[in-house]
């Protein structure tokens, strides 16, 4: 891959990413591509800012950003690009937010002694691979992250290359500590029945914010179906 770069772009260096930016997305200076100050508007896009949501057909979608949109406390680094359609992806994908709220009661029963580890030889062999499972996507999830936090832009597809892998590590906690999370039975089913809940919300909100996208494509290339849709849900 080195010699490969060498041979290309005259550096072992030089994987061509710069040749793939284009407009405000490639800063005269190219060192400007990452940086820390980008950190602050990218975490608020990715993580908390809201989708737009209406009482009209689809009901939820993805609005472009606009300057006036960004909270007071958050001054915009010079170079930054953040136009295209983004938001977080808690309220995205609620089940993700949901998963942060049972992550804190872990963590809250964890300090608090009302939770112990029991380690069974029978069980050692799927514990091994939960964790190795878990390691490796909370790894892949955080690096990924970290890339998406210093990248000059936002964008709502960069945030597919950590969605999935959150969705499944969500999968793998709540799975595997249900009964830890809950003390009561009753308090176990209501969980459960929580999770089945936000799941289904967060595969509705995917498809309902697909119906838009960025350039209304479903609207554009099937414009009475949707006007049939938009009329059945008035």
């Amino acid at each position: 891959m080195l010699g490969y770069n060498y041979a290309r772009f005259g550096s072992i260096f030089e994987f061509g990413h710069r040749y793939q930016l284009t407009g405000p997305a490639l800063p005269a200076n190219y060192q400007n591509v990452s940086s820390v100050e980008y950190v602050l508007p990218n975490a608020f896009t990715y993580i908390l800012r809201l989708p737009a949501l209406s009482s009209e057909f689809p009901f939820v979608s993805v609005p472009w950003i606009k300057e006036r949109m960004w909270p007071s406390f958050i001054r915009l680094p010079e170079n930054y690009y953040y136009s295209e359609p983004t938001a977080g992806i808690l309220f995205l994908v609620p089940l993700i937010g949901l998963t942060g709220l049972f992550l804190l009661r872990f963590f809250w029963l964890l300090l608090d002694g009302e939770i112990h580890f029991e380690r069974r030889v029978e069980q050692q062999s799927t514990q091994f691979a939960l964790s190795w499972l878990s390691y490796s996507l909370l790894a892949y999830v955080l690096i990924q992250l970290a890339i998406l936090l210093v990248f000059i832009s936002s964008s709502l597809r960069y945030l597919f290359d950590i969605a999935p892998a959150l969705i499944l590590l969500s999968s793998v906690f709540v799975a595997a500590n249900l009964k830890n999370l809950a003390q009561k039975t009753y308090q176990e089913r209501l969980l459960a029945f929580s999770w089945l809940f936000i799941s289904g919300i967060s595969a509705l909100s995917g498809i309902l914010i697909g119906l838009t996208g960025s350039n209304n494509h479903f609207a554009n290339h099937n414009p009475q179906l949707f006007e049939s849709l938009l009329n059945w849900f008035r």
